[in-house]
């Protein structure tokens, strides 16, 4: 009875990370399923079994080596002013999936908005755009790819974009909108807390 239990563990694992959109979750639960599997045709003496799904695990272990390097990431600021045809093209592609988290952002109620691409490996897979005003940096738009969905992409952007908001005397950084609950939990890992003037948006000391 074990044994079957642990085979069909294995069987959903394995079909559960097909339907995960990130890339790294994927592979982290797709791997746990070959590593059941491979235990499982173990102990019912399967061959074909434990081959087959030994180099599932390799592949999956190799991609994940690949997945959790340091990737190189750039930030490329966008002139909004004028929309590039690009940059219409990904929030179009996007946007049913970033209006889950940010359900009311519309690019055309920006007035004077500001923002850019995080790179990953010269790929675009984020996008910020906030526009500043009396010395914070209004977040309107915080979205990431799912297939690049680990947190690295924000914490760079952040990170390295924080200087030059501090050479224009921008002191914090500020979302506000309808967020999902899920993106508010992402913000709280970026050291984003409940403003004490508006609760129901969050503040990031630069």
């Amino acid at each position: 009875m074990f044994i079957e239990i642990l085979g069909y563990v294995a069987s959903v694992c394995i079909a559960t990370s097909m339907l995960m959109s990130s890339l790294l979750w994927l592979r982290l639960v797709n791997m746990a399923g070959g590593i059941l599997m491979v235990v499982y045709g173990v102990a019912i003496g399967a061959l074909p079994v434990i081959v087959m799904n030994a180099i599932t695990v390799t592949i999956n272990a190799g991609y994940l080596a690949f997945l959790m390097r340091r990737p190189a990431f750039r930030l490329l600021t966008l002139d909004l002013s004028s929309p590039s045809a690009y940059l219409r093209a990904y929030l179009s592609f996007y946007r049913e999936d970033l209006l889950r988290f940010q359900g009311d952002f519309e690019f055309q109620k920006l007035t004077r908005p500001e923002g850019f691409f995080i790179l990953r490996d010269m790929v675009p897979a984020g996008l910020v755009i906030y526009e500043v005003s009396d010395g914070v940096a209004w977040v309107h738009l915080d979205y990431v790819a799912p297939p690049y969905r680990d947190f690295k992409n924000a914490r760079f952007a952040y990170g390295a974009y924080e200087e030059a908001l501090r050479a224009r005397g921008v002191t914090a950084w500020r979302a506000h909108g309808t967020f999902s609950a899920k993106h508010r939990r992402y913000l709280a890992r970026l050291g984003f807390v409940a403003a004490e003037d508006a609760p129901q948006e969050l503040v990031r000391t630069i």
